[in-house]
């Protein structure tokens, strides 16, 4: 049985786990589908490419915890003890300073100063590539207010590039394509359909997109920039999905029965064709 209690001592311990690393994303989306040509050549300029790159690439941090125990030796004397543990994960939210230390270390070559990285992180939030986080809070009058040593994120997780897929704009000309240079005769339903196809598929495609993305070593304005890649991949992954099939055909049928856009013989023949190469290959 321990002895009555004769003393105390506190002593600090700073214990630092091995774990490993975890990403943070609290709350961040996924993939960004780029719909404005802005934000996409925007990604271009070298300075503005590489603050994407190392808030995308984040950086290392550690969670702190503390937890006070007590030990009672034999003579009865108790001693407590803070012990402090870091574990290591991945910070996806940084500021200027460490955007700056970021960028000298990968790019030397790269000159940034402060004000300069200011007034690219100013022009990214207004073409909704990068936000402030935590959040900006505003005041009474509802105006932003400005915090001293805020940080910075991207908006998402990978940006896809959206001049290649089916945004409203496209949506639209290929319809207009279809009634002034074939002749289309849609009725307003068959065209209100068409055009519930065309972005279902292209929602779809772009999913998969993310998804190949997700699973992709390195930076996401690489995949960005290579867009029609990741397309003809997830096209690949897509192409048994029944729900996938299915949209396709109901829009080929719209298609069929409203103009004479290729001949079956014409398909036909390109596809005859294809298979006589891939066997001669």
């Amino acid at each position: 049985m321990l002895g009555p209690r004769r003393g105390a001592i506190d002593i600090m311990i700073d214990v630092e786990e091995s774990t490993s690393l975890t990403p943070e994303e609290a709350g961040r989306r996924l993939i960004l589908k780029l719909e404005d040509s802005e934000q996409e050549s925007t990604l271009y300029h070298p300075i503005r490419r590489k603050i994407i790159e190392v808030l995308s690439s984040g950086i290392l941090d550690f969670q702190v915890s503390t937890d006070l125990r007590e030990d009672i030796l034999d003579d009865g004397t108790a001693i407590s003890h803070m012990v402090s543990t870091r574990t290591p994960f991945q910070r996806y939210w940084m500021t200027v300073a460490e955007i700056l230390d970021a960028i000298e270390r990968s790019h030397p070559k790269i000159k940034v100063t402060k004000h300069r990285c200011y007034y690219h992180l100013d022009k990214l939030m207004a073409l909704g590539l990068v936000e402030q986080y935590p959040p900006v809070s505003s005041n009474k009058d509802g105006n932003r207010q400005r915090v001293r040593g805020r940080s910075f994120r991207t908006t998402a997780r990978f940006f896809i590039s959206g001049l290649r897929g089916m945004s409203s704009q496209l949506s639209e000309r290929i319809l207009n394509i279809l009634d002034n240079c074939w002749g289309f005769d849609t009725t307003r339903l068959e065209r209100s359909r068409l055009r519930e196809l065309l972005h279902s598929l292209d929602e779809t495609i772009v999913s998969m997109m993310g998804c190949i993305a997700s699973n992709m070593k390195g930076s996401s304005t690489e995949y960005m920039l290579i867009p029609l890649v990741l397309e003809q991949l997830a096209l690949l992954l897509l192409s048994d999905d029944e729900r996938f099939i299915a949209l396709q055909r109901e829009a080929k049928r719209i298609l069929a029965s409203n103009g004479q856009l290729l001949g079956t013989n014409t398909i036909e023949t390109v596809l005859h064709d294809n298979d006589e190469s891939l066997g001669g290959s």
